[in-house]
């Protein structure tokens, strides 16, 4: 062996034997497990597409993301660095409404979860089966529109003295509702609007009467 082959030799041989002596590391660090902070978009429309930008720490390439639930696909993640990831969110036009949980994975571990809201779309209201109340009345009405919710479907109408009673979903397309127009309420045109989750309707106009229309004389 030559004189410096024996040197290189002894300084490994006394590097092996300083790092087992003082206890120093003889593997890398471990990958730290991903945090995630926050979701650029805290919800979604059904039927459409959400793009996002997750915000935390740990994130590493090749890092992915998980929706909790049905309907809700992840598509083009890509990780931008340590701490920022961006991604699409497809949500289904039949997905289930309702909060979502989101999670990071690498191959250190899954981070904590972050909300995400899944939306039905604003509704439409396209017509009131009845035009017209009179004063001290209830009237029966059938709304007609698009993406009603069973059980969370507002109806509002504006004005005073005027109330709104039996709000019944029968379909995304229709809702029955009662009218209680006060003795006191004011004679006009009034806005009737439906609200849910996703949004508010544009308005329909109701109107108030002071009296029926008297029927027509009959001649003699």
């Amino acid at each position: 062996m030559s004189r410096r082959g024996a040197q290189f030799t002894l300084l490994a041989v006394a590097f092996v034997a300083h790092a087992a002596c003082d206890g120093s590391p003889t593997e890398p660090p471990q990958m730290p497990v991903p945090a995630l902070i926050s979701l650029s978009a805290v919800e979604g429309v059904t039927g459409t597409t959400v793009s996002q930008t997750l915000t935390g720490t740990g994130f590493v390439p090749g890092a992915t993301i998980a929706v909790s639930g049905t309907g809700v696909t992840v598509a083009d993640v890509t990780v931008s660095s340590s701490t920022s990831i961006t991604a699409k969110f497809a949500i289904a036009s039949d997905a289930t409404l309702g909060d979502r949980q989101v999670a990071v994975t690498t191959p250190a571990g899954t981070s904590g979860s972050k909300s995400f809201a899944v939306n039905p779309p604003a509704p439409v209201l396209t017509s009131l089966s009845a035009m017209t109340g009179v004063r001290g009345t209830t009237v029966n009405q059938t709304l007609t529109g698009m993406h009603f919710v069973a059980g969370a479907t507002a109806v509002a109408v504006s004005g005073s003295d005027i109330s709104v009673s039996d709000v019944s979903v029968s379909s995304a397309t229709s809702l029955t509702v009662n009218f209680v127009i006060g003795s006191d309420a004011a004679e006009g045109d009034c806005s009737v609007t439906a609200t849910t989750a996703g949004g508010t309707s544009g308005a329909q106009t109701f109107t108030v009467t002071a009296s029926e229309e008297p029927p027509p004389r009959r001649c003699r």
